[in-house]
């Protein structure tokens, strides 16, 4: 603990750790917040980000730039009607005039996946980007296959199969780095959340272990 007003702390070894804050004012006010911290080794590092480009002589054809950092060993791309490639820079032709909203998602091995997402408006025959927050997140025990997730895709439940009895609490991510659901079991009612991809983060036996999954 610390009662410094902006303390730096040195942690013992890489995990997701909650850290707290509460403070009190000369009137008597108090109050506090919680969020969690991942410590990560940055060698192990990875962002995703890409850069779209209309083709000159079609202006429904896109050409996806594919700029991520890291050791990427693969791309799950998405490009909002339906369609997907898991090619490093794809090109992909669009059948109307619309607003998409393009995702990509690398992987390094099995130890960071991160995300990055954009607004593409094809309406006026030219594309105008809107970036989405980047989610990099990091798994630092993918060393145990053991804990699955299904059905992959799903519709309203989620199960989690961790290969042990001990308790689990499941964080629910979304693209944007929100948590859209927080619980603790192995079966999360996930009916409330739009089409789209997800990150379950899963802490059990004093693990924490992230993966993908597609509503």
């Amino acid at each position: 603990t610390s009662a410094e007003e902006n303390p730096v702390h040195q942690y013992n070894d890489y995990g997701v750790y909650t850290v707290t804050l509460a403070i009190t004012t000369e009137s008597g006010c108090s109050s506090d917040i919680s969020f969690d911290v991942e410590v990560f080794d940055m060698g192990m590092y990875c962002q995703a980000l890409f850069v779209p480009e209309i083709d000159e002589e079609n202006p429904l054809l896109v050409h996806f730039n594919d700029l991520s950092i890291g050791n990427v060993t693969g791309w799950d791309w998405d490009f909002g009607d339906g369609e997907t490639s898991n090619e490093q820079n794809p090109d992909h032709l669009y059948t109307e005039h619309d607003v998409y909203l393009v995702t990509l998602v690398i992987q390094t091995g099995d130890t960071c996946t991160s995300a990055f997402y954009c607004e593409i408006d094809l309406v006026n025959g030219q594309v105008v980007v809107s970036p989405g927050q980047t989610t990099g997140i990091v798994d630092h025990q993918a060393e145990t296959p053991e804990i699955t997730l299904y059905p992959n895709p799903v519709n309203n439940v989620l199960n989690i199969n961790t290969g042990s009895t001990s308790d689990v609490e499941v964080q629910i991510i979304n693209l944007a780095g929100q948590v859209m659901i927080k619980t603790t079991g192995r079966t999360v009612d996930v009916s409330s959340l739009p089409k789209g991809i997800y990150f379950a983060r899963i802490f059990a036996s004093g693990q924490s272990v992230t993966k993908k999954f597609i509503k």
